[in-house]
């Protein structure tokens, strides 16, 4: 007789690296077939996605989703109101070997509440203790103007699965929020 182990691994990340603790769910007798047929339904099943395990690095899909409350700049008279072109730049803060390269979305021109439905795959993250960093710039002919940005833990970000954040200009919220998603791929 064969047993199956199922485990359940749990993070603790205020204790680094050695967090890691797993815990023993249940063993369960496995009966031992010859047939091939009978061998390959007998595969363990896949944790439910609710319940995904923790692993060291995981590979992962970040989505910008939206942003709202991009302001509207008021001009002299006669002259056109300037609604904003935004962008974002993205990139992740792994904390390990690994690097990885700024990301920036399409530009939405002359949109207060851009929609850029944009992903971006990060292969071998450590979501214990890699962050999301965001900032949102207004596309301009000269320079473009800083609106703001945040930084999001990715194990909350994927637990959370969508989070819509705030953006901060040094210590000032903005009031202009974005939306990104990020999941799990490759499981």
């Amino acid at each position: 007789i064969t047993l199956s182990k199922e485990v359940l691994v749990h993070y603790h990340p205020h204790i680094g690296d050695e967090g890691f603790e797993a815990t023993l769910l249940e063993e369960t007798p496995l009966q031992e077939s010859t047939t091939p047929q009978a061998t390959s339904a007998l595969k363990p099943p896949e944790p439910p996605r609710d319940k995904i395990t923790l692993s060291k690095d995981v590979d992962i899909r970040v989505t910008a989703v939206q942003g709202r409350g991009f302001q509207v700049r008021k001009r002299r008279f006669g002259k056109k109101d300037d609604i904003p072109d935004v962008y974002l730049k993205i990139r992740m803060n792994s904390f390990n070997k690994e690097e990885f390269p700024c990301w920036k979305t399409a530009t939405i021109k002359d949109d207060t509440t851009p929609q850029w439905n944009e992903y971006k795959d990060f292969r071998r993250v450590n979501r214990g203790k890699a962050t999301i960093h965001v900032d949102a710039y207004e596309d301009n002919r000269i320079k473009d103007d800083y609106i703001g940005g945040a930084n999001l833990p990715v194990d909350q970000l994927m637990q959370k699965g969508t989070l819509e954040v705030e953006l901060q200009d040094e210590s000032t919220l903005t009031k202009t929020w974005v939306t990104l998603r990020c999941t799990c791929i490759g499981l």
